[in-house]
């Protein structure tokens, strides 16, 4: 004998089911490409061009605060931070389209493309974040800053 059960489950919790799960996968995201800038960091000391050196360091270093400010962003639910790192995300995106025309090298050509479409994703989860998080209220929000957690109703059949 089966038993139907009924959860009411309303929009604002679902959406912020999702906002709390989006936000869970990009937060790993620019987490590891702030551990990868900071490891190039650490690489680009042992260039021995003095100007490729120079430049590798600073630039690392910038990505890595982009990146930074892009985990903050997430972590503290903060429009203006999550909206400069998505310029940051569509500015490499047309750098790496730009540079792909530039490869002679097939092995290249397909990581590129690799990247390109993984940047778009990550572009495409940062705007549904965005656009989820604008039908929320600050109360929802604040309750997401202090740790919700969406239950996990399992549906059991007797």
């Amino acid at each position: 004998m089966y038993q139907d059960i009924v959860i009411e489950i309303n929009d604002n919790s679902l959406i912020k089911t999702k906002v709390y799960s989006i936000r869970k996968s990009l937060m790993c995201i620019s987490s590891m490409y702030i551990f990868l800038y900071f490891f190039l960091f650490f690489c680009s000391f042992f260039i021995e061009n003095k100007i490729k050196r120079n430049s590798q360091i600073i630039s690392s270093i910038i990505l890595f605060i982009l990146n930074f400010l892009g985990f903050n962003g997430y972590k503290l639910y903060d429009f203006c931070l999550i909206k400069i790192y998505n310029i940051y995300l569509i500015l490499e995106l047309i750098i790496k389209i730009i540079s792909f025309f530039y490869l002679n090298n097939l092995f290249l050509v397909i990581i590129f493309l690799i990247l390109i479409v993984f940047n778009l994703w990550i572009i495409k989860l940062s705007y549904k974040f965005l656009k989820y998080l604008k039908f929320l209220n600050n109360e929802e929000i604040n309750s997401l800053k202090n740790h919700w957690t969406p239950n996990i109703y399992n549906v059991i059949y007797i």
